[in-house]
């Protein structure tokens, strides 16, 4: 009589047992579903998400308090039932968090930062230029906040495109020769824009110098680069888009660098559009039109004045084919209504010489050529204006974060919000405007402030390339940049109110201290055969 009594106690205990089993199993089936349900990979559960740090120990002591405590009463089963409990009460107290994450509404808009390399303004309709360069960026104008004397920080894309991405000098972020890369204690745009929410992209058209080996890619959760000399602005395009529509739900914030408007030009469409010439066809079309070519050709006087208009058509041209291409993404965030809940912002690295000095290219000066940019913000709570002071690259981060609604007061940042310039002091961006990081020769600072310029030329050469042909040899320049825009008439040895004090205000500006001592080795990024051929594909080495 006991033994059955006993049997059938046990039965129904391991009967219990069984289904105590299954709930539990079919309890941890349906939080695993929600789970996957909300985007979230197996993986990420297990490994990422779920087994971290404090969790992972918290689960470990209680399943060895449960198998202590249950062993001792000798009912095993028990010890699953309950591991698989505490599971569940983990995933439980985890859901909520990853559900709150994968549904965190980003309050500010879609933010896309259109780089075009070398770009400068006076070649855009909107800027009164006669040739039909640029109808899709004169209507982002037309419709948008407008910078008409807007300065580059640097006259070449590293320490450029740093300042861009961290708002402070060249000298602060220290990412000016060409080994030298961004510290990664260096607090990014991409970073602060993807610690808030938003999905980070980064399509680089070909410009090894902010390539991901120099640590640009620090803060963006999608890098691709894309060769110059075989990919064009279609490429980037279309790149972007399809990234877009993977995260059609999501908030984006996109940096997408373009090439086309750096030599070597490639063909395009609009060749014959703008009217090219063709006579230096044997010379400097197509892969041949490299950066130290044309130096050399300068140098040499190798190049009449026709052959001269055709490089410049052959610019033109590039500069047509990437704003059709911007036009596509236009069109492209309309149709998924994506546009009116979207800021998009144009603007370039710096511009590009064309023989108003009497050389070619950029990186060697820091004249209004070189650096003078278009900058243009259109889009969501973007009012038409312009702003006619001078406002430079270091000032767009500020700005963005303010579109985006990210506190800044305590990022120590050295530009200023645009947005803020205007709503507060009436299209008064005031304060000084500074520009250093040459590439080729001696190492030169600008000061910009009201209508007065002044250039200093040090004897600084550490780490610089080579300058082939015209070399500069004044050592300090002061020009009235309202009066004489093209920089003719040094003004250095005449009385001017001015002169002293911009003069020391530039030697503060000099002895601007680094923000990152002592990691300059560290920092650098060793230029090998193979980086030193890619680099030569560009021009930029013999």
């Amino acid at each position: 009589m006991l033994n059955r009594l006993y049997s059938g106690l046990r039965k129904n205990t391991e009967k219990r047992a069984i289904n105590d089993k299954r709930t539990a199993v079919a309890v941890c089936i349906v939080l695993f579903s929600v789970l996957i349900s909300t985007g979230w990979s197996v993986s990420d559960v297990l490994f990422v998400k779920f087994f971290n740090g404090g969790t992972g120990l918290l689960l470990f002591v209680l399943l060895m308090w449960s198998f202590i405590r249950e062993t001792q009463k000798r009912l095993i089963y028990l010890v699953e039932v309950k591991a698989l409990l505490v599971l569940a009460i983990l995933l439980c107290l985890n859901i909520g968090i990853l559900v709150t994450n994968a549904r965190a509404i980003v309050p500010g808009p879609n933010i896309i930062l259109l780089v075009i390399d070398c770009l400068r303004p006076d070649h855009l309709g909107f800027h009164g230029y006669g040739k039909e360069t640029s109808p899709a960026i004169d209507r982002l104008a037309e419709n948008g906040m407008v910078c008409t004397h807007s300065y580059s920080n640097a006259p070449w894309t590293k320490p450029s495109v740093a300042t861009l991405f961290t708002s402070s000098y060249p000298q602060v972020h220290g990412a000016v020769n060409p080994p030298q890369a961004l510290s990664n204690t260096a607090l990014t745009i991409a970073e602060l824009l993807r610690n808030s929410g938003y999905k980070t992209l980064f399509i680089n058209g070909g410009n090894l110098f902010i390539d991901e080996r120099f640590n640009f890619g620090q803060g963006f959760d999608y890098y691709q680069y894309l060769p110059h000399a075989t990919k064009s602005a279609a490429d980037v395009t279309y790149s972007f888009l399809s990234q877009i529509e993977e995260k059609e739900n999501e908030k984006f914030f996109a940096y997408l660098h373009y090439m086309d408007t750096h030599a070597p030009y490639a063909k395009n469409h609009y060749n014959n559009f703008l009217h090219q010439q063709g006579e230096a066809q044997n010379k400097v079309k197509g892969t041949n039109i490299k950066c130290n070519t044309i130096r050399a050709l300068t140098a040499n006087g190798g190049l009449t004045e026709q052959q001269k208009r055709d490089i410049i058509a052959l610019y033109d041209s590039q500069i047509r084919y990437v704003d059709e291409h911007i036009q596509i993404i236009l069109t492209f965030l309309k149709k998924k209504q994506l546009l009116k809940d979207t800021v998009v912002i144009v603007t370039s690295d710096h511009g590009e010489e064309f023989w108003e000095h009497d050389n070619y290219e950029h990186g060697h000066t820091l004249y209004n050529e070189l650096l003078r940019i278009p900058l243009i913000m259109s889009g969501a709570n973007i009012n038409p204006s312009t702003i006619t002071a001078a406002v430079s690259l270091i000032d767009v981060l500020p700005t963005v974060l303010e579109i985006a609604g990210i506190a800044q007061d305590k990022l120590n940042l050295q530009g200023v919000s645009l947005l803020d310039s205007v709503k507060h002091t009436g299209n008064n961006h005031t304060g000084s405007l500074f520009a250093t990081g040459t590439l080729y020769g001696s190492e030169k600072y600008c000061l910009i402030r009201d209508n007065k310029k002044m250039i200093i030329t040090t004897d600084r050469k550490e780490r610089k390339w080579n300058l082939i042909g015209h070399k500069n040899e004044n050592r300090r320049e002061l020009y009235n940049i309202r009066n004489d825009a093209f920089e003719r008439n040094n003004l250095i040895n005449a009385h001017d109110d001015d002169r002293l004090s911009m003069e020391r205000d530039l030697e503060l500006f000099v002895r601007m201290p680094p923000a990152f001592q002592g990691e300059t080795e560290e920092l650098e990024v060793v230029i090998d055969s193979s980086l030193r051929e890619r680099l030569g594909s560009l021009g930029y080495l013999e």
